[in-house]
């Protein structure tokens, strides 16, 4: 005989729904465990969630705000920043730790000096780069870490969202025994990503590929990479110099920024090597003005017939749909690709966007 005086059972309460997996909430999970959990293991937690909710979302950087009380944090996805969270500076040591992970002390020095570091951290099951620079406020440490995914995957020109069209011309271009190609656009746009999986695809054991950067995001094999250091005399000129009596095949200059690296690259591709390089300006045409403003010779630059006469490319990040998704549809989802290339050579144009 039932407890209850009947023979049905009790009826059974529904179940909770269940929450959204967010930031916000695993932050509040993480909130309310603290005095019954170590609060190393609270902000490595939470530390650990902000990075897996940054990579998910195919955040190019995260941004640590100092306020007054408080961190604001920010993604910036598809080149805007958008904020994801704020949490008192009293409720958990990201900073300090992100600090201790990148090389730094735990506290910022009483000189308030910029710091520059990295770390590396298997998030989601594959390898990843942080690189980390903190910036002195009056309200404390600012950092922001550039997300450097190192999957398999992300180094390959198939997968970084060209169009197919745009895909046959890179790779037609980069085959070029000698020249300079050039990859301009916003920041965070992905043209490190792009060189370095450009030199990627050119690596065999029959060339010599070396590299000049600032720094050195991704690390290459087979490639000889070097990375510059103003402090010690050791900056782009030089290192380029250096660097064409190493009997080089192909050579990748981070970025163009002045008159006499842009020089010694250009004569460098007359002389029969294959450069490879950035520049800043936002279109592929604007490179022609950007290298006349900085001084070349204007012959130079317009000789679309010469060896020097390379492509450029202009890109940004943006989000590709996915094929079968069709405006206001239930199934559209935003598939996180790089796209948004176009490469000009000569007087043409290539162009594809999402």
């Amino acid at each position: 005989m039932s407890l209850f005086g009947t023979n049905q059972p009790p009826p059974q309460q529904s179940a909770a729904p269940a929450l959204p997996d967010t930031l916000e909430q695993r932050y509040k999970n993480l909130l309310a465990a603290k005095g019954t959990t170590d609060a190393n293991a609270l902000t490595n937690g939470l530390l650990k969630a902000i990075l897996e909710f940054a990579l998910r979302e195919a955040a190019s950087d995260i941004h640590f705000d100092p306020q007054q009380d408080m961190f604001r944090l920010r993604f910036r996805v598809d080149g805007n920043l958008r904020d994801v969270l704020t949490f008192s500076k009293n409720d958990f040591s990201v900073t300090s730790q992100l600090r201790v992970m990148a090389g730094f002390a735990p506290q910022s020095a009483t000189a308030y000096t910029p710091e520059d570091g990295g770390f590396e951290a298997i998030v989601g099951g594959r390898p990843v780069r942080f690189r980390v620079s903190a910036f002195p406020s009056i309200h404390g440490d600012k950092l922001v870490l550039r997300i450097l995914d190192m999957g398999q995957n992300t180094l390959k020109l198939e997968y970084l969202g060209f169009a197919p069209d745009v895909l046959e011309q890179v790779q037609s271009a980069i085959k070029s025994p000698s020249g300079i190609f050039f990859v301009c656009g916003v920041t965070g746009g992905g043209k490190t990503t792009t060189l370095c999986s450009i030199l990627k695809a050119l690596t065999r054991p029959e060339i010599n590929i070396m590299t000049l950067e600032d720094p050195v995001e991704y690390t290459l094999q087979g490639v000889t990479q070097s990375k510059i250091n103003p402090q010690a005399g050791f900056n782009f000129v030089d290192g380029l110099r250096s660097i064409l009596r190493q009997d080089p095949n192909i050579i990748m200059v981070g970025e163009i920024r002045d008159l006499e690296t842009a020089e010694i690259a250009i004569r460098a591709a007359l002389t029969g090597h294959l450069i490879f390089t950035t520049i800043h300006t936002v279109s592929a045409i604007g490179v022609i003005s950007r290298l006349v403003d900085i001084g070349i010779e204007p012959f130079l630059v317009s000789s679309n017939h010469g060896r020097s006469g390379g492509p450029a490319s202009a890109q940004a990040g943006l989000h590709a749909m996915r094929a079968d998704c069709r405006p206001g549809s239930s199934n559209c989802q935003k598939n996180p690709v790089t796209a948004g290339f176009r490469l000009d050579r000569h007087s043409k144009s290539y162009s594809h966007g999402a």
